[in-house]
């Protein structure tokens, strides 16, 4: 079953601000000394994981997926590149669901 489209949305948001975070503004606050801009990342991205968190919780209601999803899908949205990869596999299954078995 495919993500719903706020699902895959809020996937691109949450992996986008956690690299943003981990690889442009902390290393500004560590060695420019501008603690600002990974406040305000921090922020925006703590925003943006609440969003993701919402999106997971539709996506389980409206695609009655198991309780694995929740704990993988959160996992995902811990480890950099995480969303990137799951929203990955969840079209590669779904490639491979389509097409037609082969003899």
């Amino acid at each position: 079953m495919p993500f719903t489209r706020s699902f895959r949305f809020a996937a691109l948001l949450e992996g986008s601000s956690l690299l943003f975070l981990m690889l442009v503004a902390v290393p500004l606050k560590h060695l420019m000394g501008m603690a600002s801009v990974s406040s305000t990342a921090g922020l925006v991205h703590g925003v943006c994981f609440l969003a993701y968190v919402w999106a997971v919780t539709d996506d389980l209601l409206v695609n009655h997926r198991g309780n694995w999803w929740p704990l993988l899908a959160v996992f995902c949205a811990l480890v950099p590149f995480g969303t990137f990869a799951l929203l990955w596999w969840q079209r590669a299954v779904s490639a491979r669901l389509r097409q037609p078995p082969q003899r």
